[in-house]
């Protein structure tokens, strides 16, 4: 079995809204792999997420508008 990408009181960011800063409170194994716990800065209550909806450093800012 692998081990979890992030770890309780790692401090992640959300890949489709780098504005959004959070922290692991744990994580869950189960047979599609890891589910984490993450509390946002913005909110008071945990919401749960899977590996590749977090990165560790800030993603950076998508262009906004349509591109040429």
């Amino acid at each position: 079995m692998s081990k979890p990408i992030f770890k309780a009181g790692d401090y992640v960011f959300h890949r489709l809204d780098p504005t959004r800063r959070g922290m692991v409170t744990s994580y869950t194994c189960g047979f599609n792999g890891f589910t984490y716990r993450v509390t946002w800065t913005e909110d008071f209550e945990d919401q749960t997420h899977f590996a590749p909806e977090l990165v560790a450093e800030k993603p950076a800012d998508r262009p906004k508008g349509f591109a040429p």
